[in-house]
């Protein structure tokens, strides 16, 4: 991620004891990928080679200021001008929707392990194998690639036995009475469960939205869905729960758009074919 600017995705990748993935990561200025990331890793031992990708969606996913003097190429179109190797995986970060179009596209990947929608994904689409470890670190992909190239894959509950790091433990009970007081504060009340599911729609999402017209008088308002992160339960609401659904601190713009572009906001939310090959 680049939340912070590349500036310190570099840095990270200095320090990491692995490699950073990602071929379609292009410096503007040399139309090359920088040099603290890689389009490849070939494991010669294994004869195994993993390529790397990251959401073409980049620039509506992160600030300008993240992704200063940076590119992000369509996935589709940068595979298209790789050859890979024939014992290949492909390591993503942008969504279980692209891989399994990836997998229907370009067979020539044995493996498409990704992240990013928070999915657990375990299936085979077109003789590809497509996995998705969901999110918090619960899962893992497990996957085996015999001598002939045949591949079988499934996913893994990760157990955790060794108990709590006294170290970790001792920095949140330093900070969680202070979190707590500020955080467990009961601000309202639900009647009923108020979701962030659905497509194109949510209850949430609605609400959220009303807000925001309410707050600018507002005829019409827009609220990205993946930046909704959390449901709201049924009973008592409190700070914690509001900064859960919300927590990126994101301004709030106002501007004036014709019936036809809110048309195609509306159409470009709901519409798949970004993702096709």
């Amino acid at each position: 991620d680049f939340d912070f600017g590349p500036q310190v995705t570099a840095a990270l990748a200095r320090r990491a004891r692995f490699p950073f993935l990602g071929a379609n990561i292009i410096e503007t200025s040399t139309g090359q990928p920088p040099p603290w990331v890689h389009s490849r890793v070939l494991f010669e031992e294994a004869r195994l080679e993993f390529v790397g990708l990251i959401s073409s969606d980049m620039p509506l996913l992160t600030t300008e200021k993240a992704r200063v003097g940076l590119q992000f190429p369509l996935e589709w179109i940068t595979l298209e001008r790789m050859v890979p190797a024939p014992r290949s995986i492909l390591l993503t970060h942008c969504g279980h929707e692209p891989d399994f179009d990836l997998a229907r596209k370009d067979h020539r990947f044995r493996a498409i392990l990704g992240g990013h929608s928070h999915k657990t994904v375990s299936e085979f689409v077109e003789g590809t194998y497509v996995g998705q470890s969901g999110s918090r670190g619960t899962m893992v992909d497990v996957v085996t690639l015999d001598p002939g190239g045949n591949v079988s894959g499934h996913l893994e509950e990760v157990k955790v036995s060794e108990g709590e790091d006294p170290a970790v433990q001792a920095i949140l009970n330093r900070y969680a009475p202070e979190i707590d007081r500020v955080m467990e504060v009961v601000v309202g009340e639900l009647s009923e469960k108020v979701t962030k599911d659905g497509r194109g729609s949510s209850t949430l999402g609605n609400w959220l939205c009303d807000l925001m017209k309410e707050k600018v008088h507002a005829d019409v308002a827009f609220q990205n869905r993946t930046g909704i992160r959390a449901s709201m339960k049924k009973g008592e609401v409190r700070e914690r729960d509001l900064y859960q659904v919300s927590p990126f601190h994101n301004t709030l713009v106002t501007m004036t758009l014709t019936g036809r572009q809110i048309v195609q906001v509306l159409e470009h939310s709901v519409d798949e074919a970004r993702y096709l090959m």
